[in-house]
């Protein structure tokens, strides 16, 4: 955490300086925040990132537009590629690859990038897309294939269907994949198909604080793990159309998966899509892994299995299947919607997705009754079968009723009409909460007649995924 946070210290002050070079002068204003007590710092360079915590090593530039000789030791003679960087790195040096936020590059071949050498952090500078962007092909690849490296605040475009925008390759261990973006030319044709893929042995990983949208294309996964252990994946959006699931742990067994926090939507949002059959996180039967506190979106069978992690401790975890307002288990909501009276059954409330508690319901005649509109009941029309049909309500007369009069449960009071719970073939109703299934809560009117009336309901939601509106 102390690394991350310096870096994203480091980040700030290099915006404010991206026109000088790290290393050149006249950078002392930007650095006496940091140590005011200190006089005429050095110039930000290696020896200041040392003395910040985060390394000794050198510090190489990248930007496209660079129309220097390409030596890479400053921005106006930086490198024009990222792979021609990390040849400039020695292996376990702890050096720094500095990327200019106007840079682009395309990737057309396997190890376009290679970071081969051990110990090199790649920071890429400024902010949303206004971060270096590299554009994927086919066959275009960023591949991490030694120990301790960091990639941090780069874009990754999928230009077509691309296999994998990262390969963390076998044996390399402690990488750091940190606030990335991952998105597509084209939302309904390209992908990448396996956006990262980490292999066997590749312990200690991060992946952190990474914006994904996949778009509709049927990619496989976001996150394919091989048997690497202590995998930290947390505080990602990870959206897109999942055949697999958003993270995927196959083939070997993993130890200590940490997968927490993160916002995982396995299939389209708003479009015809919806959402996947398929589940958001699916890990290898005998691996073991904390999954703790991930909203979870996509469409299975029943809320467990959003995860499958049959050796995993699943706990805190939100699942959610329907596409509008989904409500808390427990919490207490109030829902108001008015009627006419039409001698018909009207609908007032529709309750999807579940059973509610409700706690309280009561009307108040906003409109003076004429043409003696006749009884009056509140009843169910459950979405589960006619087992669960009935009225909530007895009969009541409500042609004497007047603007100001309050329908509603109770005993008898001068001026107001009673509602008197009965008891139903699914649960006795009481004047405190009753239970009701899915459906449709109706009101039922004998005669033609005029008036309306407010509804006001109190309800708690029992299960995951209920919705209730006004109709």
């Amino acid at each position: 955490m102390k690394r991350l946070l310096t870096i994203c210290l480091v980040l700030l002050l290099c915006a404010s300086a991206y026109s000088t070079p790290i290393g050149q002068a006249n950078v002392t204003t930007a650095t006496t925040s940091i140590q005011a007590d200190t006089d005429a710092l050095e110039l930000l360079s290696a020896d200041i990132l040392g003395k910040l915590g985060i390394g000794t090593g050198n510090v190489f530039y990248v930007d496209s537009a660079a129309g220097g000789s390409g030596t890479g030791t400053s921005w106006t003679n930086a490198e024009v590629t990222l792979d021609a960087a990390i040849g400039d790195c020695a292996a376990d040096n702890g050096d720094f690859i500095f990327v200019a936020p106007t840079h682009v590059e395309t990737l057309t071949g396997a190890d376009g990038v290679n970071m081969d050498l051990a110990g090199i952090t790649v920071i890429g500078l400024g902010s949303g897309e206004n971060r270096p962007t590299f554009t994927f092909t086919t066959n275009g690849e960023v591949v991490i294939g030694a120990d301790d490296c960091e990639i941090h605040n780069l874009n990754f475009v999928a230009g077509n269907a691309v296999t994998h925008a990262i390969d963390v390759e076998a044996g390399a261990e402690n990488w750091v994949i940190n606030n990335c973006r991952f998105w597509t030319t084209t939302v309904d044709t390209d992908e990448f198909t396996d956006c990262i893929d980490v292999a066997a042995g590749c312990d200690n990983g991060k992946l952190t604080n990474c914006q994904v949208e996949m778009g509709a294309a049927s990619a496989v996964s976001f996150v394919t793990n091989v048997g690497s252990d202590y995998v930290e994946i947390a505080n990602n959006m990870i959206s897109g159309d999942f055949s697999t699931a958003n993270i995927v742990d196959s083939t070997t067994a993993s130890i200590w998966l940490n997968i927490h926090d993160n916002v995982l939507v396995n299939g389209t949002v708003g479009g015809t899509a919806g959402l996947n059959t398929e589940p958001c996180i699916e890990l290898k039967s005998d691996s073991s892994a904390l999954v703790t506190n991930n909203r979870l979106f996509c469409n299975v069978a029943n809320e467990g299995l959003a995860v499958v992690a049959a050796d995993g401790l699943v706990i805190g975890n939100t699942y959610v299947e329907t596409e509008g307002s989904i409500l808390e288990v427990g919490k207490v909501y109030s829902i108001s919607m008015s009627t006419v009276m039409t001698g018909a059954t009207d609908q007032m409330f529709t309750v999807a997705g579940g059973a509610i508690e409700i706690i309280s319901m009561f009307g108040q005649v906003t409109t003076n009754m004429g043409s003696n509109p006749g009884d009056l009941d509140i009843a169910i029309d459950a979405t589960t079968g006619s087992t669960y049909d009935g009225d909530f309500t007895t009969a009541v007369t409500i042609d004497a009723a007047v603007a100001g009069d309050v329908i509603k449960w109770g005993t008898t009071t001068a001026g107001e009409s009673v509602l008197v719970p009965t008891t139903l073939t699914m649960a006795s109703l009481t004047q405190i909460s009753w239970f009701c299934p899915a459906g449709e809560i109706e009101q039922n009117i004998t005669s033609t007649g005029t008036g309306a009336i407010k509804w006001y309901m109190t309800f708690r939601p029992l299960e995951p995924g209920v919705t209730v509106t006004a109709n």
